[in-house]
């Protein structure tokens, strides 16, 4: 525990924070298909499809969109892994700064890590189907909808608790300085 604190540091949680912008802001509109789909958005971007939805956005693009969502694909493997730290040092380092409450809840530091495991099963499922288009399981398109769905709901919870931990570290430090004026 001591050790993954020293890791989880403001420059690095700052420098990781760039990093997924830069990912988010320039990176992945380099990659985006709606131009080759007619304006479908991908997958990964919905909270569920189904197989209509799939066969709908697969039957629109054509050889080159193919190859940007493949590219997409392999370039959005390395996003979660930057995003991912990101979730999990910022929280580090909040309890770290929140006392007795950062030691107890220090566990859910580690919650992160499901939104990266579902956001490599959505894009490996997401390669799966593309790679075998026309033919469409109806079981893949439903494991992969689910995924990209509890992709979603973990990423909101984790979103959430980073939240809540900043504010109470805020709490927490006015709380202190509020009895220290009062001493």
């Amino acid at each position: 525990m001591k050790s993954l604190q020293q890791i989880a540091t403001l420059p690095l949680i700052l420098t990781l924070g760039i990093a997924s912008w830069y990912f988010v802001f320039h990176i992945l509109p380099g990659y985006d298909i709606k131009a080759a789909s007619g304006g479908l958005e991908s997958l990964d971007i919905r909270w569920t499809y189904t197989k209509s939805d799939v066969t709908q956005l697969f039957s629109a693009l054509n050889t080159n969109g193919e190859r940007t969502y493949k590219d997409f694909l392999l370039i959005e493997m390395v996003y979660p892994l930057i995003y991912g730290s990101l979730l999990i040092l910022s929280m580090i380092y909040l309890k770290g700064k929140m006392g007795r409450l950062g030691k107890i809840t220090f566990w859910m530091s580690f919650l992160p890590i499901s939104v990266v495991l579902f956001d490599f099963a959505e894009n490996l499922n997401t390669w799966k189907m593309l790679s075998s288009f026309p033919t469409l399981s109806e079981s893949a398109v439903h494991f992969g909808s689910t995924v990209t769905m509890l992709k979603w709901y973990s990423a909101s919870i984790c979103t959430g608790l980073v939240i809540c931990d900043l504010l109470a570290v805020i709490w927490r430090n006015l709380l202190w300085k509020w009895r220290q004026n009062s001493l």
